[in-house]
């Protein structure tokens, strides 16, 4: 696994890369300090092919996970259409 930053000054953040990560994703955010399970969003294909993987391990660690599948389109892809659904 690696860590790369993005450096966009107060909004940085870092991204893993690895084989494997969508797998242990949620023994990843146990040990980041998460207490219960992230609300995965996407759209249905991304569901379709990782949702194998990420969803059980989530479950495996926090329960039951919820999903919010959205259409594959970039005006999809904001806070707003997330506070509406």
């Amino acid at each position: 696994m690696k860590d790369i930053d993005v450096d966009l000054g107060p909004r940085s953040y870092s991204v893993m890369v690895g084989e494997g990560l969508l797998g242990r994703a949620g023994t990843i955010l146990k040990r980041l300090g998460f207490s219960s399970a992230p609300i995965v969003v996407c759209n249905s294909r991304v569901l379709r092919l990782h949702g194998h993987s990420l969803l059980p391990s989530l479950e495996r660690n926090f329960g039951p996970t919820a999903v919010i599948v959205t259409r594959d389109l970039e005006s999809d892809k904001n806070l707003d259409m997330l506070v509406a659904v």
